[in-house]
C-alpha cells in the first residue's frame, strides 16, 4: 500500500494539494471569461461603430494585457498539474500568489471602469451612485470569486482572500474618488463591501471545513478499500488517522495466508497475454473477494502469488479462524471457476495455500519516489514455504502449529485436518510441525 505522506502521491497531504490544483484550473477558467467578457463588451462596440471611428487601443490595452496574463496563468496552472511535474512544482503558497494576481487584476478593471467619465455620466444619468455602485460590483466580485475559493478547500485562502478584496476595494475607493473624499463617507462605503464580506467569509469558512473533511474521508477511505475490506477499511478510518498510522512500523501477532497458482508457468505459455490477464482478473476477484469477506487484509499481489493478512490493521480475536475460513473459501471459489472453465473447454487451475501466524512487523517500506505498506517477519516467509508443501503432501491447504493451536476446538471440529507431523522448511533451522486441511464445504 502506498502511505508516503508527501512523495508516493497517496497521503493527505498530496490530496488536499491534488484538490488545490483543480480549483486553481476551474478559477482560471472562470477568470479567462471575466476578462474575456469585459474585453469583448468593449470591442464589439467599437467595431459597430461608424468606420470613421477608430478602434481605441489604450482603452483596450489593459484588458488585452489581462487577458493574455490570464491565458498564460491557465497553460501554467495546466503544465504543473501533468504527471510528475505536479510533485515537483506545485507547493502549498501557490494558491496565495494566484490570489493576489486576481485581486490586483480585478481592482484594476474595475478602477479602469469606474475612472472612465463616460461611464459614470452613463450611472449617474440612471439614477444610480458611483460611491455606491462600486461596493456592490466589488461585492459581487468577491462572492464569485469566494465561493470558487471553496474548491480550494482551504480555510486560510478564504481569509487571505478577504484581506486581498478588502485591500484592493479601499485602494480604488482612494484613487477614484481622492478628489471628493470625506473620511466619514469613505469608512461608511467601506463598510458597505468588508462587513457582509466579512460574514459571507465567516460562512464559507465553515462549509470549506466541511467540504475539506468530507472529500478528505471518501479519497482515504477509496484508498483503504483497494486494500481492506469496505467495512473493515470503515471500521480503521474511525478510529485512527490511516495514512500515517498504517505507514508506521509497528509490531503485530498475524496470520498470513500466501496462496500461488500451480503451474503458472507452464499455464502462461499455453495462453496468450490477454487470455492470461484475464484468467488472472478473474481469479483475483473472486480470491479477494473471500479474503475481504473474512476481514483479510491484501499485502501484496505479484504475478500469480497473493499475500494476506488477518488481525490487522483492526485486531480481532478469531483472526487465526478468519485466516482459515477465507483458505477454505478460496478453495471452493477455485472450484466453482474450474466448473465454469471446464464448461467453456478451458484448462482448469490448481491453487496452494501456505498459512503461519507470528509477531510481523508492518510499515511502508521503499524510496522517496514509492512506498509499499507491508508486513514482514519469519510469519511471511514461513506461510510462503508452508505452500511449497502442498505439492508434497497433496494437499491443497497446508498450515503450521503456530497457527493452529490459536484456533479454538469447536472451530478445529469443523474442519478435516490431517497431520503430517515435522517437516523442514528451507531456510529454517529447526523443523515445524504441519497439517493439511482438506478442501470441503462447511457451514460457517
Amino acid at each position: 500500500m502506498q502511505t508516503n505522506l508527501r512523495n508516493a502521491g497517496e497521503g493527505t497531504a498530496y490530496l488536499v494539494a491534488r484538490e488545490e490544483h483543480r480549483a486553481e484550473f476551474r478559477i482560471s477558467l472562470f477568470r479567462i471569461g471575466f476578462i474575456g467578457t469585459l474585453f469583448m463588451a468593449n470591442l464589439i462596440p467599437q467595431i459597430n461603430s461608424p468606420a470613421s471611428s477608430p478602434i481605441n487601443i489604450p482603452e483596450l490595452l489593459p484588458l488585452a494585457i489581462l487577458l493574455l496574463l490570464a491565458l498564460g496563468l491557465l497553460t501554467d496552472i495546466w503544465w504543473i498539474g501533468r504527471g510528475g511535474q505536479f510533485s515537483r512544482f506545485y507547493k502549498p503558497a501557490y494558491k496565495y500568489f494566484v490570489i493576489m494576481i486576481d485581486v490586483v487584476a480585478f481592482s484594476f478593471v474595475l478602477y479602469l471602469a469606474f475612472s472612465n467619465e463616460l461611464i459614470r455620466e452613463e450611472i449617474i444619468l440612471r439614477g444610480l451612485t458611483p460611491r455606491l455602485l462600486l461596493p456592490l460590483f466589488f461585492l459581487g466580485l468577491f462572492g464569485i470569486y469566494i465561493i470558487l475559493d471553496l474548491l480550494r478547500f482551504s480555510v486560510a485562502s478564504l481569509y487571505f482572500t478577504f484581506a486581498m478584496f478588502s485591500t484592493g476595494y479601499s485602494l480604488v475607493y482612494l484613487l477614484i474618488f481622492r478628489n471628493s473624499m470625506e473620511w466619514s463617507s469613505a469608512l461608511t462605503y467601506t463598510s458597505f463591501f468588508t462587513v457582509p464580506a466579512f460574514l459571507m467569509t465567516l460562512l464559507c469558512a465553515y462549509v470549506s471545513k466541511r467540504m475539506a473533511n468530507m472529500v478528505l474521508d471518501s479519497k482515504i477511505q477509496q484508498q483503504l478499500e483497494r486494500y481492506l475490506p469496505p467495512a473493515l477499511a470503515k471500521e480503521h478510518w474511525k478510529k485512527n488517522s490511516p495514512l500515517t498510522n498504517l505507514g508506521e512500523g509497528r509490531l503485530s501477532e498475524t496470520a498470513v495466508l500466501f496462496a500461488d497458482i500451480r503451474g503458472f508457468t507452464a499455464i502462461s505459455g499455453r495462453l496468450n497475454p490477454v487470455e492470461m490477464v484475464e484468467l488472472l482478473n478473474t481469479y483475483f476477484n473472486d480470491m479477494i473477494d473471500e479474503i475481504f469477506k473474512h476481514r483479510g487484509t491484501i499485502d501484496k499481489i505479484a504475478g500469480d502469488k497473493l499475500i494476506a493478512l488477518f488481525g490487522t490493521p483492526v485486531c480481532n480475536k478469531d483472526h487465526c479462524e478468519q485466516a482459515l475460513s477465507a483458505a477454505l473459501g478460496m478453495m471452493d471459489r477455485l472450484s466453482d471457476l474450474n466448473k465454469m472453465r471446464n464448461l467453456q473447454g478451458e484448462e482448469t487451475i490448481e491453487l496452494g495455500i501456505g498459512i503461519d501466524h507470528g509477531e510481523v512487523v508492518l510499515g511502508s517500506v521503499g524510496s522517496s519516489q514509492r512506498m509499499d505498506f507491508t508486513a514482514i517477519g519469519d510469519p511471511v516467509n514461513t506461510a510462503s514455504r508452508l505452500e511449497t508443501l502442498t505439492k508434497k503432501f497433496k494437499s491443497d491447504i497446508i498450515i503450521s502449529n503456530n497457527l493452529l493451536e490459536r484456533v479454538s476446538p469447536e472451530f478445529q471440529r469443523r474442519l478435516k485436518l490431517e497431520e503430517y507431523g515435522k517437516a523442514q522448511l528451507k531456510g529454517k533451522r529447526k523443523p515445524i510441525t504441519v497439517s493439511g486441511v482438506e478442501r470441503k464445504k462447511y457451514a460457517m
